[in-house]
């Protein structure tokens, strides 16, 4: 019966080695720079602040300055701190037997 060679250390840690660096390397070869979403569209909804002039003449540029820089369409939407409770989703019930 004839032996066989057996893979010794160094060639196991070197082929180890390679494949740890090909695995790091592959992603950026393979895959996009930039991941692609499904939309490019941001909604924000925000307090109205208590000075008007902030939110028009410096939040509002700002965000659609940003968008432009970032390529995403940004709609910014004011509203009164009261009505902050009435314009967020609705509680679903609590589930039945938690105390």
């Amino acid at each position: 019966m004839a032996k066989r060679k057996l893979l010794t250390r160094r060639d196991f840690i070197k082929a180890a080695g390679v494949g740890a660096v090909t695995m790091g390397v592959a992603p950026t070869i393979f895959l996009p720079r930039q991941a692609h979403g499904a939309s490019k569209e941001l909604k924000i909804l925000v307090w109205s602040h208590f000075v008007p002039r902030f939110d028009k003449e410096w939040y509002d540029g700002y965000v659609q300055k940003w968008g432009e820089t970032n390529g995403v369409k940004v709609t910014v939407d004011h509203i009164n701190l009261a009505e902050i409770p009435s314009a967020r989703p609705p509680r679903s019930p609590p589930a039945r037997g938690t105390t």
